[in-house]
């Protein structure tokens, strides 16, 4: 830890601002670091700082008073007044505490607007300027061994935070459960009763072949388990074109839920499977079992933990490259030559290790 200024004095922070303009699965990995804010400074006021899409799964979530959209209508008319109204909160509110969880320079910005009095931050070897800011940089050691959960908490060190759980827990709202569940009877589903596939990403580096698909929604179909495909509305053609080419009975959710619905949905499936990306961590922290396949991103990283969380990757040595695809091609030979028998095998496993199945017939 690198810091300008004397031992932090933690009877004087009343007013907590912690900034994450993540995705909405770096939000997720973040809420052990929220426990761990809300349990170390109990009276204390939070406000979260996130991007628009990830905001709404914070709306109820225990100890956050506030959240705030960075980026909500971000142009037109709309967006200069909420700039106006976010640059306003910051430079009002008369903060005590920002934590900054990334290296970016809005981040950077945010925290320089709110003048603090103790302002925490990532050590960003690369934007001296940038550490300037910041009265307590963290620059933590060993992270490449580290999950990104743990990565997080990394940058509490000069609070000396309290101990919480490590594992991601997001609850759904009551309204949203309901709405959740009355949409899944129009499709004849109930809870627990089906598998959730997602297939695609805005990182297409992360995505298997289409053939790896469809070989996947038949094993489902001949396993007798109804299968529900989630995505954004961006990726509801080619959910749609999947279904079209495997000619078996698919529910596609892909752009017909909110963010925090999706979680809902996910919370009721038996079984998630997905490539790396946010609907494994929203599942993993409503307590779904996932199955996640992995090509140059580290499991190691960004893995859910836990027994109930399982992780497929090919055999090759160039793995983890955490490069965005091969020679950043957009196209990762990891995923496009994984055979789908060992996906498949590898979920049939795990299907039989948790007993799920069993727990599907005696449910019907």
């Amino acid at each position: 830890m690198i810091s300008r200024t004397k031992v932090i004095d933690k009877n004087k922070i009343q007013n907590i601002l912690l900034i994450q303009l993540g995705d909405i699965g770096d939000l997720v990995l973040t809420l052990p670091t929220i426990q761990t804010l809300s349990k170390t400074f109990p009276k204390a006021t939070l406000t979260v700082a996130v991007r628009e899409k990830a905001a709404t799964l914070l709306y109820d979530y225990p100890g956050v008073k506030l959240v705030m959209s960075v980026d909500r209508g971000k142009g037109g008319g709309r967006g200069l007044c909420h700039q106006f109204w976010l640059i306003r909160t910051l430079i009002s509110q008369n903060w005590d505490l920002v934590v900054e969880l990334r290296t970016g320079l809005r981040g950077a910005v945010l925290t320089l607007l709110s003048r603090a009095l103790y302002r925490v931050g990532r050590f960003d070897g690369n934007n001296s300027i940038r550490n300037l800011i910041f009265t307590h940089i963290v620059k933590p050691a060993g992270e490449e061994y580290q999950h990104s959960i743990d990565h997080n908490l990394n940058i509490l060190a000069p609070l000396d935070p309290l101990p919480t759980d490590l594992i991601p827990r997001l609850s759904i709202p009551g309204r949203v459960e309901y709405s959740v569940l009355h949409k899944l009877e129009t499709y004849g589903l109930t809870k627990k009763s089906f598998i959730v596939l997602h297939p695609f990403s805005i990182w297409h580096y992360k995505e298997l072949s289409s053939l790896h698909y469809v070989r996947l929604i038949h094993y489902f179909s001949e396993i007798g388990c109804p299968l529900v495909i989630t995505g954004s509305k961006d990726e509801q053609k080619k959910v749609q074109h999947l279904v079209q080419i495997s000619e078996k009975k698919v529910v596609n959710m892909a752009g017909e839920t909110s963010i925090i619905e999706m979680a809902g949905i996910l919370r009721q499936a038996m079984l998630v499977v997905s490539i790396d990306t946010s609907a494994i961590h929203l599942s993993a922290a409503v307590g779904t079992p996932t199955v996640s396949i992995f090509g140059p991103s580290s499991p190691v990283h960004w893995a859910p933990r836990g027994d109930k969380h399982l992780v497929i990757t090919n055999t090759m040595a160039c793995i983890p490259c955490k490069s965005k695809g091969c020679q950043n091609s957009e196209e990762s030979r990891c995923l496009l030559d994984l055979d789908p028998k060992v996906t498949i095998s590898s979920i049939d496993n795990h299907i039989k290790k948790l007993h799920l199945m069993e727990r599907h017939y005696r449910s019907e």
